[in-house]
C-alpha cells in the first residue's frame, strides 16, 4: 500500500507517563500495518452522554499472552478508531491518552489506562464500538490538540499554584494547601475567589472562600498547616491528574480535570469524621438573589439562610445541588458520588460575602463534620444553562458509570 502524504506530517508526542494521539484534518487514516486489535465496546448506561472521557484498565501482558501471543507491545504504535457494529470505520480521529502505572514494564508488566473520549451525544441506551490497534514494532504516531492543559504559577494569591485551562474552565490550585482558589468560567467569572485577606476584614470577603475545603486536614487555598505537598501525576490532552498528601501521609486527594468537569477522590482519611464544602462566589460575586438548586428539582433563592436561619437538613439521594445566578444561564454543579446518612447545610455572609455549602456538615460545632468513608468522590462542572433537565443530563453524564467491555486481542485484517 502506497504511504499517503499525510505521514509526513505524523510526529510522535510521548511522555514518561503519558503517550497520546489524535489524528487532524486526516479523514481516512490507514491503520494498514499493525498486526493485533483490540475491541472496546462503551455502553452509556442508561443516561445521555455528552463528550464523555471514558477511562479503560488494560493490562498488555495479560491480553497478549491470553492470545497465546508470546511479544510485547510497542508504545508507538497505537491508533484507536470508532467503528461501527458491523466493523465500517466510522471515526479515525478520536483522541486519546495511555496513562502508566508506575509499576509498568512492557514486557512483563504493562498495565496502562486508556483514557480518550466517546465524542458528541450518546443515547441512553446506545453502545460505542472502538479498536485499538496495536503492534510489536514502531509506527508513525500522530499529532495530538490538547484539550486540557497546566502551568506552574509562581504566585496565586498569595502561593504558588497549578494553573489548568480547559474548554469549559480556568482552575488555580494552591500547591500548598490542595485547594482551589478560584476557577473561572469561559467569561472569566470566578465562582471561588479566594483572597488572602488581614483581620479585621471579614474572611467571608476572601480568606474563608475555598473548594473543597475538606476539614480537619484543611484541603483549602491558602492553609499551607498541616503541611501538605501536591504533584501533577498525569498530564495528557484528555485528562491532568493532580495528587496532594498531608506530610503525615493520613489524608490524600487526587483531581483528575478533563475538559468539562473535574473530579475529586478522597483516596486516604485519618480518623476524624469531615465535611467537603463548597464557599464561594455564584456567578462572579455573592449577591442574596443567587440561587441553589438539589437533585428533586427544589430551587430556592439565597436570601432567607443567614448564619441564623440557615437550612439544614439530608439531601435528597442522588446527592447534587448547583448554584447559580439569577442574571447568568450559567451554573456550577456540585455532586456528591456516594450516597451517606448524614446532615448537609447552606447559609450565607450577605451581599458580598459567600456561599457556606457543605456535603456532611452539620448545623453546629458540636457535630460539624460528619462524614466518614473513603475513597469517596466529589465532581464539579459548568453547565451553560440553567434548565434543570438540561443540567441533569450533564451531571448524570458526568458521574454515572459507564458500562465498558473489552474484547480479546487478535491479528488485524
Amino acid at each position: 500500500m502506497k504511504l499517503q502524504s499525510f505521514l509526513l506530517f505524523l510526529f510522535i508526542l510521548i511522555s514518561p507517563w503519558v503517550l497520546y494521539a489524535q489524528i487532524e484534518d486526516v479523514p481516512n487514516f490507514s491503520v494498514s500495518g499493525r498486526k493485533y486489535t483490540l475491541p472496546i465496546t462503551i455502553q452509556a448506561n442508561g443516561y445521555t452522554r455528552i463528550d464523555k472521557p471514558v477511562e479503560v484498565q488494560l493490562n498488555f501482558s495479560t491480553l497478549l499472552s491470553q492470545a497465546g501471543i508470546n511479544t510485547s507491545f510497542s508504545e508507538k504504535s497505537l491508533q484507536l478508531i470508532e467503528v461501527s457494529p458491523s466493523g465500517e470505520i466510522l471515526n479515525s480521529q478520536i483522541p486519546f491518552q495511555f496513562d502508566k502505572a508506575p509499576e509498568f514494564e512492557a514486557g512483563k508488566k504493562a498495565l496502562r489506562t486508556l483514557v480518550f473520549l466517546m465524542q458528541g451525544i450518546t443515547a441512553p441506551n446506545q453502545s460505542r464500538y472502538y479498536k485499538l490497534y496495536f503492534d510489536d514494532k514502531d509506527h508513525p504516531e500522530n499529532p495530538v490538540k490538547s484539550l486540557v492543559s497546566i502551568q506552574n504559577i509562581d504566585a496565586y494569591e498569595g502561593y504558588a499554584a497549578y494553573k489548568i485551562n480547559t474548554p469549559t474552565a480556568e482552575y488555580y490550585y494552591h500547591i500548598s494547601s490542595g485547594g482551589f482558589a478560584s476557577i473561572k468560567d469561559k467569561e472569566g467569572k470566578d465562582w471561588v475567589s479566594y483572597h488572602p485577606n488581614d483581620e479585621p476584614e471579614s474572611g467571608f470577603m476572601g480568606r474563608y472562600r475555598g473548594i473543597p475545603n475538606i476539614a480537619p486536614p484543611l484541603f483549602h487555598p491558602g492553609s499551607p498547616e498541616p503541611k501538605k505537598y501536591s504533584k501533577i501525576i498525569v498530564e495528557g490532552p484528555i485528562k491532568i491528574s493532580l495528587m496532594t498528601e498531608t506530610e503525615d501521609k493520613q489524608w490524600r486527594t487526587k483531581w483528575d480535570i478533563y475538559p468539562d468537569y473535574a473530579t475529586m477522590t478522597l483516596l486516604q482519611k485519618g480518623q476524624e469524621p469531615y465535611w467537603i464544602l463548597y464557599e464561594g462566589t455564584p456567578g462572579g460575586e455573592f449577591n442574596v438573589e443567587d440561587y441553589w438548586v438539589r437533585s428533586n428539582g427544589t430551587r430556592e433563592v439565597m436570601k432567607p439562610y443567614l448564619l441564623k436561619s440557615q437550612w439544614t437538613g439530608h439531601l435528597p439521594s442522588p446527592k447534587w445541588v448547583y448554584f447559580g445566578d439569577h442574571q447568568l444561564d450559567r451554573v456550577l454543579y456540585y455532586i456528591h458520588h456516594e450516597d451517606y446518612p448524614h446532615e448537609d447545610v447552606l447559609w450565607h455572609s450577605g451581599d458580598g460575602g459567600m456561599t457556606v455549602f457543605g456535603f456532611g456538615r452539620g448545623p453546629t460545632q458540636k457535630n460539624w463534620q460528619q462524614l466518614s468513608n473513603a475513597p469517596a468522590h466529589l465532581t464539579l462542572g459548568f453547565s451553560e444553562k440553567n434548565d434543570f433537565t438540561f443540567v441533569g443530563e450533564r451531571i448524570n453524564s458526568a458521574f454515572k458509570s459507564l458500562k465498558i467491555s473489552v474484547g480479546e486481542v487478535t491479528k488485524a485484517e
